[in-house]
C-alpha cells in the first residue's frame, strides 16, 4: 500500500510510511528555515552600521557606547529581516561569572542561541572595588554589558576605535 497525495491530504499507507513522510517533511522545512536564517542574517549584517562612542566612564576616563545606542541602531535593521532578540539567564559553569544568553529567532521559526559568561561586576580596571557599587548593581551592570556585547556580536557591528590594542587611536573619528 502507498501513500496517495489528494487535494484533501494524504491517504493509504501505513502509520509508519506516514510518520517516515512528516519526519522527511518536518526535515525539509527546518533546511528551508535555516537558509532563510542564513541569507536574513548576512542582509541584516550588511546594513550594519558603525556605531561611535556616546558615554564617558569616568572609573576608566574611556568612552563607550551606551547599550541604547547599539540597540537604536541595531533593532530597526534585524527587525526589518525577519529578526527577533530575546535575553536570558542560564547556569554558568565559571565561579563568580554570569551568563548572559541570547535567543536570535527568525520569523520562519529558525533560532539561534548565543551566550558570553562574565566576571560579575563590582571591581575597577586596576582590581579596586568600585565606590558604592553593591552586589545587585554589579549583576545588572554585567547583564547590561553582556546584553551590549552580544548584540553587537550577533550583528557584526563595529563600535569605531574600540580596538586599539591598548593605545589612544589616532585614526579618524567615524560618525556614522
Amino acid at each position: 500500500v502507498a501513500l496517495v497525495f489528494t487535494a484533501n491530504g494524504i491517504s493509504g499507507g501505513t502509520a509508519d510510511q506516514l510518520s517516515q513522510y512528516v519526519d522527511l517533511y518536518e526535515r525539509m522545512e527546518d533546511r528551508r528555515a535555516k537558509q532563510i536564517f542564513a541569507k536574513a542574517m548576512h542582509d541584516a549584517q550588511v546594513e550594519m552600521p558603525v556605531v561611535v562612542k556616546d558615554a564617558q566612564n569616568p572609573q576608566t576616563r574611556s568612552k563607550f557606547a551606551l547599550l541604547e545606542t547599539v540597540k537604536k541602531v541595531a533593532k530597526p535593521i534585524y527587525t526589518k529581516h525577519g529578526f527577533s532578540m530575546n535575553y536570558g539567564e542560564a547556569d554558568c559553569p565559571l565561579p563568580g561569572h554570569k551568563r548572559t544568553t541570547c535567543d536570535v529567532t527568525h520569523e520562519t521559526g529558525h533560532k539561534r542561541t548565543y551566550h558570553l559568561d562574565l566576571p560579575v561586576d563590582g571591581v575597577g580596571a586596576k582590581g579596586n572595588a568600585i565606590g558604592g557599587m553593591n552586589a545587585v548593581q554589579g549583576a545588572i551592570s554585567t547583564t547590561s554589558y553582556a546584553e551590549r556585547r552580544l548584540c553587537c556580536m550577533v550583528w557584526d557591528i563595529t563600535i569605531a576605535g574600540e580596538d586599539d590594542d591598548g593605545n589612544a587611536s589616532s585614526a579618524p573619528r567615524i560618525d556614522g
